[in-house]
């Protein structure tokens, strides 16, 4: 079974580019829990509320770049296609499975913690 059978109708993706800034973020936010970035290197990232917050509490500017706040190493990109097997190892550090076309187009989002309930439904 694809990977792609695991995704639901919330859980696609909101791209912003890494230029944009925590204002532009924080309106994105409104929409969408989460946020992927990919970032001027092709590594893909994600910008969530929290981050968005501790930005503000820390003092810093609504035209930081989100470039700026990201951090990639809790996500795994992974292909819509690729068999259910390809993730039967996550490392323990993964929380969020990002999901790509066969262009590399990250299309969904999913949390770890969301996977185990989603897997039952078609074992």
């Amino acid at each position: 079974m694809p990977i792609s059978k695991l995704i639901q109708d919330n859980d696609s993706v909101q791209l912003l580019d890494p230029a944009a800034s925590l204002q532009e973020a924080a309106t994105h936010l409104k929409r969408k829990p989460a946020i992927v970035i990919v970032t001027a290197e092709g590594r893909l990232a994600m910008l969530t509320e929290s981050d968005v917050t501790e930005a503000v509490s820390e003092g810093r500017s609504l035209d930081t770049h989100v470039s700026e706040l990201v951090d990639s190493s809790h996500l795994m990109a992974i292909s819509a296609e690729a068999p259910l097997e390809a993730i039967a190892g996550l490392p323990s550090s993964i929380s969020t499975l990002v999901i790509t076309n066969e262009d590399g187009k990250p299309t969904g989002v999913i949390r770890r913690e969301d996977l185990g309930d989603r897997v039952k439904r078609f074992a």
